[in-house]
């Protein structure tokens, strides 16, 4: 067995251990507790102390460079006081991590997976923060392609502007060919593209005929109605009439309503009818075409229905497509065609 030739400096830091034994055979030794270098214990054998390179270690297994007979064995697990153990994994507790101790040098570039963030806003901290540099560009986030090819930025305004805003998304992705508006708060929602553009048209035709006889307003035709939804309260609706009428020469007075109400009349005078056209036929014989053209403003996005309405003299009737006389014959008193339109016009 060689000699004690010194012991080298400990790499680590234990409580200090012996463990004895006094009838050891054979090459090995098991040891009380598990070790990592001969650099952790200090070997004696009969009093002699064993330099490192006469033993060998593994876990809990001592082999020496000879054979033992009966030979007194002192092993001291010793301090180590120079250098740090890697510490096992799992081993160190977010306690044993001075704070403030991890820099940014000391993460890897790339290193944070998305499975290590966790961004939580609070009413007066962002869960994340894209800063400008100062005189070379203004905060901006990039999102990517999948390949990281290339992307696209969302920008802040630039520091000249002073602007300091909250834009809140709409619930929904919206329709087909809308558009993203602000209500001026920052609230944002989805709405059809304006700029006066006719968003929907509705039509309805009357090739019959129909007659009323009354001094106070009727609707000519329940069936010679118009119902729209406008799609916003902002929208305008463009109501057109081309209506044929005729009468016995009496006066005759039409109106434009939308349901029950009497819209685009001619300001009250004293006993005078307020209607939306006045007409009179010079005999039975005669008709005569009705024609309106108006941009009502209804505010609302229910269904709006748009009737036309007329009265008479009392006693005197008052025809739709068809002459007073309406005589029957190839070349007098023909059968006419009436429309009524409405468009809705955005805002």
């Amino acid at each position: 067995m060689s000699e004690y030739i010194g012991n080298q400096p400990a790499t680590a830091f234990e409580t200090v251990q012996k463990q004895i034994s006094t009838s050891n055979s054979g090459t090995t030794i098991t040891l009380d507790r598990s070790v990592t270098s001969v650099q952790d214990i200090l070997l004696t054998i009969d009093a002699v102390v064993q330099s490192y390179d006469n033993y060998s270690v593994s876990g809990t297994t001592l082999t020496v460079g000879g054979t033992l007979s009966n030979n007194r064995v002192e092993i001291l697990y010793v301090g180590r006081t120079m250098q740090s153990v890697d510490p096992t994994d799992d081993s160190v507790s977010a306690a044993k991590i001075k704070t403030d101790a991890v820099t940014t040098a000391k993460i890897q570039n790339d290193a944070i997976t998305v499975d290590k963030l966790n961004l939580i806003s609070t009413s007066s901290v962002p869960s994340l923060e894209a800063k400008g540099t100062s005189g070379v560009t203004e905060g901006y986030i990039q999102l990517n392609c999948a390949e990281n090819s290339h992307g696209i930025k969302l920008k802040s305004p630039p520091h000249s502007a002073g602007a300091s805003y909250t834009l809140t998304f709409p619930n929904n992705d919206g329709d087909a060919n809308q558009f993203l508006q602000t209500d001026g708060n920052g609230v944002l929602s989805f709405a059809n593209a304006g700029g006066g553009k006719i968003n929907q048209v509705i039509q309805t035709t009357k090739t019959d005929t129909s007659s009323i006889t009354s001094s106070s307003f009727t609707e000519f035709d329940s069936s010679f109605r118009c119902a729209i939804t406008p799609s916003a309260t902002s929208s305008k609706i463009l109501v057109t009439l081309h209506m044929v009428v005729g009468g016995d020469g009496n006066t005759m007075h039409t109106a434009l309503y939308r349901g029950t109400s009497h819209i685009f009349r001619g300001d009250a005078s004293g006993s005078r009818p307020s209607d939306t056209i006045t007409i009179t036929p010079s005999s039975q014989y005669q008709t005569m075409s009705i024609s309106w053209s108006y941009l009502d403003s209804p505010n609302s996005t229910s269904e709006q229905s748009y009737r036309v309405y007329g009265r008479s003299n009392g006693s005197a009737s008052f025809y739709i497509n068809r002459t007073h006389a309406d005589r029957e014959s190839a070349n007098y008193d023909g059968r006419s065609a009436s429309s009524l339109t409405v468009m809705e016009v955005l805002a």
